[in-house]
């Protein structure tokens, strides 16, 4: 035959084979059995030995609540009920009134015992007679003082305002705030004592200003003729390079009151 095993094993040999794999010349299969039976045993062993526990999905339960609404209960029904509930009602003292008034009774008997002194308070003699009137050290009547002497009227001396403003820095422009300013000769509005304009400013290496503006708009023409205050001071200049420098200048009017002269 073509393809018998004979011829087989003489291909290979003739191949220049040094052991026949195909099995001996008596036709000798045992070892392909033995090599299928020890490939199982390993592949069982370590399926034996490498265990994959995996969690199991349970199925959800198929219980199902009923519902059963009844009419005209009975007392011992509805006992019945409530107390085989999963919640069933509980004393509660709040809603107890006769609870509360042992408990106010009780409280009331231990307030006496404690406020009622140890030693017993004495009687007072009883006095015979009329009642006891209490002596006067000042006779009634009627006596002339006279007239109040005149005092002299006090004259208002006239109260003097002192109006100081003041410039201020903040961070790194406080070292800038020229040391003399220029003089203040607008005419401060009574709503502006006392009042506090803060602007951002943004300054040149040499000191001048390259832009002013408020950080409260305000439509006064008092504020527009203090911004243009502000713009118009030297502040002091820093080394070349710098830059221009951002910051924020503050500007009070502050009040001082004194009588005059």
């Amino acid at each position: 035959m073509l393809f018998s095993h004979k011829k087989k094993l003489q291909r290979d040999r003739d191949a220049g084979l040094v052991f026949t794999w195909r099995g001996s010349l008596g036709g000798n299969r045992g070892g392909l059995l033995m090599a299928f039976l020890m490939t199982l045993g390993l592949f069982g062993m370590a399926f034996w030995v490498v265990s994959l526990d995996l969690p199991s999905a349970r199925p959800e339960s198929r219980q199902a609540a009923k519902i059963l609404l009844l009419e005209n209960v009975s007392p011992e029904m509805a006992l019945w009920i409530d107390q085989h509930s999963p919640f069933p009602s509980r004393w509660d003292p709040q809603f107890d009134e006769g609870h509360q008034l042992r408990v106010d009774d009780a409280l009331e008997r231990v307030y006496q015992e404690v406020s009622v002194p140890r030693s017993p308070w004495r009687e007072m003699p009883v006095v015979a007679g009329g009642g006891v009137t209490s002596p006067r050290l000042i006779v009634d009547g009627e006596v002339d003082l006279g007239a109040l002497p005149m005092v002299d009227s006090v004259k208002a001396k006239p109260m003097v305002l002192e109006l100081d403003v003041k410039l201020q820095g903040v961070g790194s422009i406080k070292e800038r705030i020229p040391q003399e300013l220029l003089s203040f000769d607008m005419v401060i509005p009574r709503q502006a004592y006392g009042m506090t304009r803060r602007f951002a400013l943004s300054l040149r290496e040499d000191g001048s200003v390259l832009t002013c503006t408020p950080v409260n708009w305000e439509v006064s023409e008092f504020d527009r003729e203090l911004e243009n205050w502000v713009r118009m001071q030297s502040y002091q200049a820093v080394e070349d390079g710098a830059g221009v420098e951002l910051g924020e200048v503050s500007v009070n009017v502050e009040v001082k009151a004194h009588v005059g002269n």
